[in-house]
């Protein structure tokens, strides 16, 4: 009876297994992805172009968000499913208010070698700003959202330039690279590829990178993992 049993649950399994495979593709699973449209974002596009998603049968719909709070606002209010690039900070401090809505599968470390953020200085003041220190008195930008400007801040701090020492505004990453060019601002806090931009271009030159590892973690050749990939946990 038991054998009996057997046979007919294996021949009921290999009959569904046929049809399966005999049936039409299913639909692929769309997913909504919040992408803030900088180099750390490049894989994802790769993955696009390689037929990656398609391989997996998953549609991505790609969502442009400048910045990390626009993205977490996404997040929370399911507007998104995936943040492909999330400051690390911001999606702390969004797990925070929602627990689970920021849930990291990938890391993006970055070094003075791998830049990403830093710091540049206008072309026109190459000569007279030499260090970190040197921004005393000017007119600063910074990337958008709490997490870079703080960040911004922090190290300069450690630096020994305190609020007032210097100005600092944030300003939409898209136009980072003009503004520079117009001398709107003496320097600032960027990320790529703005700054290769600026140096291709001859509107400024990166004063130093690698300034989370060696500034906020303590040495130059710590891995600075400040931003990823996150899924909401739903």
């Amino acid at each position: 009876m038991k054998r009996r049993h057997l046979l007919t649950l294996a021949a009921a399994g290999s009959m569904a297994l046929l049809c399966g495979l005999m049936s039409p593709a299913s639909a692929a699973d769309k997913v909504t992805v919040g992408v803030f449209p900088i180099s750390s974002s490049l894989p994802y596009f790769v993955a696009i172009e390689k037929g990656y998603f398609k391989e997996l049968n998953i549609e991505p719909e790609t969502i442009k968000l400048m910045g990390g709070p626009p993205n977490v606002a996404a997040l929370m209010t399911n507007q998104i499913e995936v943040s492909a690039v999330l400051v690390t900070l911001e999606g702390l401090n969004a797990n925070v208010k929602k627990q689970g809505v920021a849930m990291y599968i990938a890391m993006h470390s970055q070094t003075a070698t791998w830049k990403m953020e830093q710091f540049v200085v206008r072309e026109g003041l190459v000569d007279k700003v030499k260090s970190l220190k040197d921004f005393k008195g000017l007119k600063l930008m910074s990337a958008p959202g709490p997490a870079n400007l703080n960040t911004a801040k922090g190290i300069l701090a450690r630096v020994g330039l305190k609020d007032g020492d210097y100005t600092i505004d944030q300003l939409d990453m898209g136009q980072h690279v003009n503004a520079m060019k117009a001398g709107t601002f003496d320097g600032g806090y960027t990320l790529e590829p703005s700054a290769t931009i600026m140096h291709k271009i001859g509107a400024a030159k990166t004063l130093e990178a690698g300034v989370i590892a060696k500034y906020i973690l303590g040495s130059p050749d710590a891995d600075a993992f400040a931003a990823g990939c996150a899924f909401t946990s739903d």
